[in-house]
Parts: C-alpha cells; sequence; structure tokens
C-alpha cells in the first residue's frame, strides 16, 4: 500500500512538471501568433504570403538566391521552394546533370535517401526533367 502512495506522489509530480510546461508552451505559442497577425495586418498580401521572386532561372523557372524561401513560376503555378531545394537548382546550374550521389557529397548527406527523394520532388513539381542510366537516375533542368 505504501508503494501505491509513493507512486501516486511521483506520478502527480509528474502530471504537475507537464501542466506548467504545456503552460509555458502556450504562451510561446500566444507570442508567436500575436507576432504573426501583426505581420499580417502590416502586409496587405497577409503574414504566409510568398516572398518576392528575383529575375533569371530556366525555363519559366524563377528561382531567388536569397536565403528565406522563395518562389519559383512554372506555367503560371506558384511553387515555394525551400533553401536546399534553391542550393539543389544552382547545383544543377553549374553542372549540366546531377545523380542522388552528387546531391548527396554536395550536401554532405549521410546516405542518398535524403538526395533522392529531393530530387523526386522537385521531378514531381515539374521542374527537372530525369533519365536512368543503369541503377543512377540523373536530373537536369527543364
Amino acid at each position: 500500500m505504501a508503494r501505491a502512495k509513493q507512486l501516486e506522489m511521483e506520478l502527480s509530480a509528474v502530471l504537475h512538471s507537464l501542466q506548467r510546461q504545456i503552460t509555458r508552451i502556450e504562451g510561446r505559442l500566444d507570442k508567436i501568433e500575436s507576432r504573426l497577425e501583426d505581420k499580417g495586418a502590416s502586409d496587405p498580401r497577409g503574414a504566409w504570403a510568398a516572398p518576392a521572386v528575383g529575375a533569371g532561372g530556366f525555363a519559366g523557372v524563377s528561382v531567388s538566391t536569397s536565403s528565406t524561401p522563395a518562389s519559383a513560376m512554372l506555367e503560371r503555378k506558384e511553387i515555394l521552394l525551400s533553401n536546399v531545394d534553391e542550393q539543389i537548382v544552382a547545383l544543377m546550374r553549374a553542372r549540366d546533370m546531377v545523380c542522388a550521389e552528387d546531391v548527396r557529397a554536395h550536401f554532405k548527406y549521410k546516405g542518398k535517401n535524403a538526395a533522392s527523394a529531393r530530387l523526386n520532388r522537385l521531378y514531381e513539381l515539374g521542374l527537372l526533367e530525369k533519365k536512368q542510366a543503369g541503377r543512377a537516375v540523373y536530373y537536369k533542368i527543364r
């Protein structure tokens, strides 16, 4: 019976600690939400508007060189690219074709899965063409 009481007290302490952490996190989220609302009021496009895109690019694709995600225009569709995706496109500008191993080595990934997934996503968005040579799949900008 004493052991059950001890476990109940320990559980109560853990739950109390979790409640304090949740309260702290909720406070931080409230601050973030108010900042986003303030930004949305000052920007007529809204808080989630995509940043402006710089000029240049390939075959209807514009990619900014900023350190924030940018939009790329392709056939009047707006595509949001992450920094890493922008860097992959920049790498592809420097080289004619790249494979997952090239991207893995450039970004120092441990395995090819992440590189392959990023290249395949860019292909599915219509930004890249792909050709298979043996087991390797090579991508180039459309």
